[in-house]
């Protein structure tokens, strides 16, 4: 699927976004099971071995707790290879995004703590693991007919 998307589809702007899970609801009603952080983190990032082995390796073969891959083969390859995001702000998500990812992606937040996040991904990437990432981030609007109603709408999310 992903080499027709990439390939014939998207015109080569396909990307794979790769979240470790944070919603137990979301996971447990698809079928899955919950797992520690640490081992949604250890999941996702042999998935992400697979899958890349899978975009750019001939009869490819993996053994992993989690994922076991023999003789693998996808007949069309993604070309060009897609981006790959991950989602998260944990050292465990910024330690897998700098030496796997192409893109950290993160929620917005204040000014300061965006900053620090973004240097830390990008100097560990770099000094690690030899190489670049640039980060993602989503943001949100809260729009509301005057302004008070907007910050108590902030101030209730920030509460939630």
């Amino acid at each position: 699927m992903s080499a027709n998307i990439q390939n014939q589809l998207s015109n080569g702007r396909f990307a794979l976004s790769g979240i470790a899970g944070w919603w137990k609801l979301e996971i447990e009603s698809y079928g899955d099971i919950w797992l520690p952080h640490s081992d949604r983190y250890a999941r996702l990032e042999e998935y992400i071995d697979v899958i890349k082995g899978l975009w750019t390796v001939e009869d490819f073969n993996y053994v992993g707790k989690y994922y076991t891959i023999k003789g693998g083969i996808l007949a069309d390859k993604p070309i060009p290879t897609p981006p790959i995001f991950i989602a998260g702000e944990s050292d465990r998500a910024i330690n897998l995004a700098a030496r796997l990812g192409d893109y950290l992606f993160i929620n917005a937040d204040e000014p300061q703590k965006t900053t620090a996040l973004v240097q830390k991904v990008k100097r560990l990437a770099s000094d690690r693991y030899g190489r670049q990432i640039k980060v993602a981030m989503s943001a949100f609007a809260i729009v509301r007919e005057h302004t008070a109603q907007a910050e108590a709408r902030f101030e209730a999310f920030n509460h939630s």
